[in-house]
């Protein structure tokens, strides 16, 4: 099941703060990753994978 990144974070029981702090991005950043997929599809992969990798996902986990 493929699910968006603001899913993936409150099911790993990750604040937004704590998203920030892991991909080393401001919080607005991390907002804005979670509301707006043009700008998530610009955003660093390597920041996405740590990411999804603290939420216990995995990248085909993420939808795109």
């Amino acid at each position: 099941m493929k699910l968006s990144l603001k899913a993936l974070r409150i099911n790993a029981n990750v604040s937004v703060e704590e998203a920030a702090k892991i991909a080393d991005v401001t919080t607005n950043t991390i907002y804005r990753w979670e509301n707006n997929q043009e700008i998530f599809k610009k955003a660093s992969i390597e920041a996405i994978a740590k990411l999804v990798e603290a939420y216990g996902a995995s990248m085909d986990n993420l939808e795109i």
